[in-house]
């Protein structure tokens, strides 16, 4: 489940910055994952229809159907994993990570939206302010006209710290990229039967 969100986080913040388009819904469903406690993964992602439409783009991705969409998206996913590994090592950053989300949950419940732009510029905000100092810094190529809208550019920089959440619930479970390589048929399977 959390490979799953991570995959659809890099397939929605590419098509943010080739579009300009932000599916909200979706968006909302994965910032939830932002304010949920809970370490299990079928609890945070707990939007069934969400979910399997995700391990359907998933599945195709881990049988290698779509070349151009690995070449794309195979080396966010990597880099979002192990800019995680590097953050669970630096408590004061994470420590302001978690001060900044109490400070966003109070946004939220007052504006009743997790995609309200102010909501989603102060997630972004938290993201530029601590994880996008890190190396390696996420790039994501676009169309300038796309990439200059502010409420674009800050849905991309809220899902990546979606992704962050996701990488971390990824390691926690036994989540490695040696997995992510070596054991990608095993996982389709695991998908398909989860599907089923």
């Amino acid at each position: 489940m959390a490979l799953t969100v991570l995959a659809r986080i890099i397939e929605m913040v590419q098509d943010i910055a080739r579009t300009g388009k932000v599916d909200e819904k979706r968006t909302s469903f994965l910032l939830h994952s932002l304010f949920v406690t809970p370490d299990d993964p079928s609890s945070i992602y707990a939007d069934t229809d969400n979910m399997k439409q995700a391990m359907r783009h998933l599945l195709t991705f881990l049988r290698g159907e779509n070349v151009e969409d690995i070449k794309r998206s195979m080396p966010h996913i990597m880099s979002l994993i192990g800019l995680e590994k590097k953050l669970s090592q630096q408590g004061e950053m994470l420590e302001l990570i978690s001060n900044g989300m109490t400070s966003v949950s109070k946004q939220k419940n007052y504006f009743g939206s997790l995609t309200h732009e102010s909501v989603i510029g102060s997630i972004a905000d938290l993201y530029g302010s601590t994880i996008s100092s890190m190396s390696p810094r996420i790039m994501i190529k676009g169309k300038p006209e796309f990439l200059k809208v502010s409420y674009n550019t800050n849905s991309i920089r809220a899902l990546l710290l979606v992704g962050i959440r996701a990488a971390y619930m990824w390691r926690t479970n036994g989540g490695t990229k040696w997995r992510m390589i070596f054991f990608r048929n095993r996982m389709a399977r695991d998908i398909e039967r989860l599907l089923a």
